[in-house]
């Protein structure tokens, strides 16, 4: 395929794709990167999975000692608020997928770590 999408020649015509992993953070970026990924598993008859990373409590809060710790209550309420907001960024693109009749499995995690 081109830059485009669009077919350039008669050896791409082999290209297939059977899982397409997308991942989105709820950006313009990331639905347009979904819009594509949802058009490529409708062309390709592909599996779609849909991945949200998030991290939990930011770490880097913990680093000013100076700074005022929050309680237990407030870290949980950010974490639950923050498993919500990437089930609502994933399930857009589901959705979307579904729409076109786009097999799609979403996952969040809060499982990552940079290294």
């Amino acid at each position: 395929m081109s830059t485009t999408g669009k077919q350039s020649s008669k050896t791409d015509s082999s290209l297939r794709f059977q899982r397409i992993l997308v991942a989105v953070d709820g950006s313009d970026g990331s639905r347009k990167a979904s819009e594509v990924a949802v058009g490529l598993a409708e062309k390709f008859d592909a599996q779609l999975y849909v991945l949200h990373a998030f991290q939990g409590y930011p770490e880097y809060m913990t680093m000013f000692p100076s700074a005022p710790s929050p309680s237990g209550e407030a870290i949980e309420a950010y974490e639950t608020y923050a498993r919500k907001a990437a089930l609502e960024v994933v399930g857009r693109t589901v959705s979307m997928a579904e729409k076109k009749g786009v097999k799609a499995k979403a996952k969040t995690t809060d499982n990552w770590f940079c290294g």
